[in-house]
């Protein structure tokens, strides 16, 4: 390149950020003319350069649009307005697996953590005979009256072990569930944001598309939640001795439609709540970030994300812990010979049978049986969940 053409190129970036500045757009014609009438006698190889030189400048020209140009005795013709649809965005292939590696590590590390407080809820969900009654002859037919009682009881009978019944198909439900999830949730949510309504409604994106992703996560996991919850209800010399072989006596006994018992009300279930949560842990999160004066959730304290993580959690189980207590009775449906020992199975098809059955013989309180493990667990859970997915979010890998 000689030294005329580098100069041209200075001018030529000079006048078209002045134009862009105060026009907004770039003409492609006009750039032309303006390399053309520079008065440099260029090669081809040299408006090849100038061409190259303005691109970053000129990026976003358009042919419609095209003002005529005064000052000279060519004039830009007027073509027909057009309009652009510009393509949408989405992550790339890098985010994407980076949000999916965070997605399962989160749900792992909480999984381990966790999972005591799992199996008490469980057992006290699928326990018919009362928690704790005034009536010693009602709670004396019980097997778990309390926390402490259950936790003295299951250590006494099961060993400390017991406490992690079911951990490893628990453990892939986590890891699949998270990663569906999380990675689900961040292309809905960059796709909202291009929409012309949800862009406006940051709240209401993220409660659908919270539900929408929990929705997903939970049809693929359903099959590993039928098999942890049964070996955790399960006594301890009867059912199935691992994973491997509930997969093969359920598809026999049951056929493959009994991997998917519980599905209805989990959905009704797992919608609202994971909704609550994505929207309650952002708005949250805002005020928090305000409050501390920060720009991202992300520069916020640990502490203050877990107490974040709680809350939501907490608020959304409490509103559908119903629908949680429901799936688990009928994901053992079938199974009553193989728990003999942890009193009644409430026999009931499908969700409304099952309500009105446990509202019939156990009352409205029967509906929350467990909800203390479970809210403890639920806002542990959440806590961990949304704070450890949004530090590894920070870590590049």
């Amino acid at each position: 390149m000689n030294i005329d053409t580098f100069n041209s190129i200075l001018h030529i970036r000079r006048f078209l950020q002045v134009w862009k500045a105060s026009i907004g757009k770039i003409p492609t014609t006009i750039a032309i003319i303006i390399i053309n009438r520079s008065g440099t006698r260029s090669t081809g190889h040299d408006t090849h350069d100038i061409l190259n030189a303005i691109e970053d400048v000129a990026a976003t020209t358009t042919s419609d649009m095209t003002p005529a140009v005064t000052n000279t005795t060519v004039a830009a013709p007027a073509t027909p307005t057009s309009t652009a649809v510009s393509p949408r965005r989405t992550h790339s292939t890098r985010e994407q697996l980076h949000q999916i590696v965070a997605g399962g590590m989160s749900a792992a590390i909480t999984r381990s953590t966790c999972q005591p407080l799992d199996v008490l809820k469980i057992r006290f969900q699928l326990q018919v005979e009362p928690l704790g009654s005034k009536n010693k002859k009602l709670v004396q037919s019980s097997k778990y009256t309390s926390i402490n009682q259950a936790v003295r009881t299951i250590y006494r009978e099961e060993g400390l072990l017991a406490f992690w019944k079911g951990h490893n198909p628990a453990q892939v439900l986590s890891i699949m569930y998270g990663i569906c999830q999380f990675w689900t949730y961040e292309q809905l949510s960059l796709l909202a944001k291009q929409t012309h309504y949800l862009k406006d409604h940051t709240h209401l994106s993220n409660f659908i598309c919270g539900a929408a992703a929990g929705a997903a996560a939970v049809i693929i996991s359903t099959p590993l939640d039928v098999i942890r919850t049964r070996l955790i209800a399960q006594d301890t010399s009867k059912g199935y001795r691992n994973a491997t072989r509930a997969v093969t006596a359920i598809v026999r006994q049951e056929g493959p439609r009994g991997m998917y018992r519980g599905l209805s009300s989990a959905l009704l279930q797992i919608a609202p709540l994971m909704g609550t949560n994505f929207m309650a842990y952002r708005l949250f999160s805002e005020s928090a970030c305000t409050f501390f004066e920060v720009e991202d959730r992300s520069k916020l304290p640990t502490w203050t994300l877990l107490a974040l993580g709680a809350s939501s959690g907490m608020l959304s189980k409490t509103i559908v812990y119903p629908f949680d207590l429901i799936k688990k009775r009928l994901q053992i449906q079938g199974f009553e010979q193989n728990r003999q020992t942890f009193g009644q199975t409430l026999q009931c098809n499908g969700v409304w049978d099952c309500l009105q059955q446990t509202v019939r013989q156990e009352g409205v309180r029967g509906l929350y049986k467990g909800v203390a493990p479970t809210l403890l667990k639920s806002s542990l859970t959440t806590a961990l969940y949304f704070s450890i997915y949004d530090k590894l979010k920070q870590v590049r890998f």
